[in-house]
């Protein structure tokens, strides 16, 4: 059941050896984004399309600029954000979703900024969201697609 206590409690109560081999794109993960969303006032499908859509990353994946984890996020924001595993999905998912909270509080909710400052990093969101002459974000359309409801 989505969004139920037991839900998010079965991806935190799980040894972390099983979660972090859990794909990306696994229930247990998206039940547990879902929960996250829900904790922090997120639009709903925000994480987990991020998670699905744009970063398709396992827990134990480093992209080539840094990004470590299911979410992707950087060293500094999980520094930040308090995460002591990057391979915990479970740290990084709320990890995630606490950013996401700073950023809808910094950009008066709006999914687009909010989405390219994940993405792109502080400062991005004018490239994506204000027409500064650059190229949008590619991942745009596929994550505001998932989200809209």
């Amino acid at each position: 059941m989505l969004n139920s206590p037991a839900a998010s409690t079965e991806l935190e109560q799980m040894p972390v050896s099983l979660a972090r081999a859990l794909r990306y794109d696994d229930p247990r993960l998206d039940e547990y984004a879902a929960h996250v969303e829900q904790k922090y006032n997120l639009p709903k499908g925000l994480l987990v399309a991020i998670k699905n859509a744009g970063e398709k990353s396992n827990s134990t994946e480093v992209s080539s600029a840094g990004a470590q984890g299911v979410m992707q996020l950087m060293p500094e924001n999980l520094r930040k954000f308090g995460v002591g595993d990057t391979t915990n999905p479970a740290q990084v998912i709320d990890a995630a979703g606490r950013y996401l909270q700073v950023t809808s509080r910094q950009y008066d909710g709006d999914i687009r900024a909010m989405i390219a400052d994940y993405n792109g990093g502080p400062g991005r969101q004018p490239v994506c969201c204000v027409g500064s002459g650059q190229q949008p974000m590619k991942r745009m359309p596929i994550y505001l697609g998932l989200n809209s409801t």
